[in-house]
């Protein structure tokens, strides 16, 4: 049993059993993990709001006998305007489940997270009265740079549509894509 420091994107938590949270990160060293967080629903819980959706965070981990524990949490970057916004959380946790659908699990996957960060810092740096044309460049940013990245994009293309990237997506990973929907 070792222990190590991992840096990701938080993808998803979820409660397990009464005080503990199981958390679904994406990691540029490790790709897509899962590490139970102990004691997150108790009052004197030492992490605080730092296991979020969305927090870039520093886990240091203990291997357990299934799981990862966390033992610590060190906050690199909190994406609050993201939140604030119904439109940019459709878009960050459309952005999330396909990063989900198209990954493994304990695989190396640098190229996706940066394209992760630089897709949610995008995002945040939309304000709330934003158009749905920024919405669309967002999605073309992301849609392009995954598809070169997938070594799915055979000529340079400026716009993608999501219609173009759905179809390519679902050839690709045979996972079906639910667009989000902006208000």
């Amino acid at each position: 049993m070792r222990q190590q420091k991992i840096e990701g994107i938080i993808l998803r938590t979820q409660p397990f059993f009464e005080k503990d949270k199981k958390v679904e990160i994406f990691s540029p060293t490790h790709g897509k993990c899962v590490f139970l967080a102990k004691g997150t629903s108790s009052s004197k819980s030492r992490f605080g709001g730092r296991l979020e959706v969305s927090n870039h965070v520093v886990f240091s981990i203990y291997k357990g006998k299934s799981f990862g524990v966390v033992t610590d949490c060190d906050l690199k970057k909190s994406y609050l305007n993201i939140r604030e916004d119904f439109n940019l959380i459709a878009l960050m946790c459309y952005f999330f489940d396909i990063i989900r659908k198209s990954t493994v699990y304990d695989q190396h996957n640098e190229p996706f997270f940066k394209l992760l960060a630089e897709t949610l810092d995008l995002i945040e740096a939309n304000n709330k009265d934003s158009d749905e044309k920024s919405y669309e460049k967002i999605k073309s940013f992301f849609y392009r740079r995954y598809l070169q990245i997938e070594g799915l994009l055979k000529e340079n293309k400026g716009f993608i549509s999501d219609y173009e990237f759905q179809i390519k997506f679902e050839e690709y990973s045979s996972n079906k894509l639910v667009q989000p929907v902006l208000i």
